[in-house]
């Protein structure tokens, strides 16, 4: 068994469409053969749809692990390339892509080095150099030659295998060794420690039964199933496995919400209503919270809500910067301001001084404490933070049912904190829920009694 480690390029995408980087770090990229092949075969075939990748190895790695992800078969595409760009340049490259995970990663493997970008901007602005692009043909390469390479290692400890590790029906500690570890606690509330490598934590249920905690303390997973799995405690796992789903729950996109802070968490509530005026999903608010702990800014998250697939339904090609700007305002502060303000708003947006990410910045910003207006907005993101981080849901669609209640009274205020509750009670029950992601120990739950 042979390792190859290849120096990458990642790069994170809110949707699958490289002007929507939220991202870019350097990583590695490992293939590993069990037959201790020398050479990198593909195939390229040009007749295969682009989104399948145009190429696909011969042989498939026995594992191959992009940016600490392991991927099999299937959950990702493939393109050997070679891109023209900036005077002349000429590059091939190994490119990996996964829709689930929503990242890309490049591997240069000769001609013109590629850069290395440091954040965003620096990868888009890249791709705007590249003139042309051309497939590989059909071949292999020697691994030893590709410019990337870092490490060839064959393993001497027997500790970095995978394992399978059992529990039983009672309350059981599994602990993995060094390899990449399935921990399967089965019954009773265990501890499940993954140790080092990318492990994984698999459940019998389907998704929708289990509960995820997220805490400064740690994480947890909990089966609301009548004589379910219990709640287990989780400690260096990387993966949840769901039984019936194609792929695994990649914990690593939600590491970071715990350490922010309750005045980030609800500055990223306050965009999901100024944009569409709902409380936030729990699943892409965590998502936010883990790229801003990770170096996004507010100011590159704002930009990357307009390119947004709902964000385009909200607002269909061709809406008015008037319409625009008096929708923010109705989802801010449930009226439009006065008519000299309005007014100059718009002559910015038209003028194009100020973009309409921006604008919405400027007008959450512009909410002064004491006001009716901030006491107007601090409802709504209370209403958010109880949907989203203390019960944990992720409807959409309930989302916006719920907003819709308040209309600035104490009335609509209760009434839509009935309906979250009531929602609550339906998405949490054992067989017909959904999958719900709380997050403990960051905001205070505005409505507790």
């Amino acid at each position: 068994m042979t390792t190859y480690s290849f120096y990458a390029i990642e790069e994170t995408f809110r949707v699958p469409d490289e002007g929507a980087i939220i991202a870019v770090r350097p990583t590695e990229v490992t293939l590993t053969f069990d037959d201790n092949a020398t050479a990198l075969g593909f195939r390229t075939d040009l007749d295969r749809s682009e989104y399948d990748g145009l190429s696909f190895f011969t042989p498939h790695p026995d594992k191959l692990v992009l940016g600490g992800t392991t991927l099999r078969r299937g959950d990702y595409s493939l393109d050997m390339m070679e891109i023209s760009w900036g005077d002349g340049k000429k590059s091939q490259i190994m490119m990996f892509d996964s829709v689930e995970h929503l990242k890309v990663w490049q591997i240069w493997l000769g001609g013109d080095p590629i850069p290395e970008p440091e954040n965003a901007q620096q990868a888009k602005d890249f791709y705007e150099q590249v003139a042309s692009v051309s497939y590989l043909p059909t071949g292999s390469i020697e691994i030893e030659d590709i410019a990337s390479l870092i490490s060839v290692s064959v393993p001497e400890d027997p500790g970095t295998e995978a394992q399978v590790l059992e529990g039983t029906d009672a309350a059981d500690v599994l602990t993995g060794d060094a390899g990449d570890d399935t921990l399967e606690g089965g019954a009773g509330d265990d501890l499940l420690n993954g140790g080092e490598g990318l492990d994984t934590a698999s459940f019998s249920g389907n998704r929708a039964n289990y509960t995820l905690t997220l805490s400064p303390a740690g994480l947890s997973v909990t089966d609301r199933r009548d004589g379910g799995e219990g709640t287990d405690q989780l400690i260096d796992i990387e993966f949840l496995d769901f039984a019936g789903q194609s792929s695994s729950f990649d914990l690593t996109q939600f590491a970071g919400p715990t350490s922010l802070s309750e005045e980030v968490f609800e500055s990223f509530i306050e965009l999901y209503i100024a944009y569409f005026n709902r409380a936030p999903d729990a699943v892409g608010l965590n998502f936010w919270g883990t790229a801003y702990a990770n170096g996004m800014s507010l100011e590159e998250m704002a930009t990357l809500f307009i390119d947004q697939d709902e964000t385009r339904e909200v607002y269909a090609s061709g809406t008015s910067n008037e319409d625009f700007a008096r929708s923010v305002y109705n989802n801010v502060l449930g009226s439009t301001p006065d008519q000299e303000g309005f007014e100059f708003w718009v002559k910015t947006l038209d003028d194009g001084s100020v973009g309409r990410d921006q604008f919405i910045l400027e007008v959450l910003r512009g909410v002064n404490e004491g006001t009716d207006d901030r006491a107007y907005l601090d409802s709504k993101v209370d209403l958010g933070a109880y949907f989203a981080v203390h019960k944990g849901m992720s409807g959409v669609e309930n989302a916006s049912t719920v907003m819709g209640l308040f209309d600035g009274t104490a009335e609509g205020l209760d009434a839509a904190v009935d309906a979250i509750n009531q929602l609550y009670e339906s998405a949490s029950d054992a067989e017909g829920g959904e999958f719900l992601m709380p997050l403990v120990g960051v905001l205070d739950d505005p409505f507790i009694m």
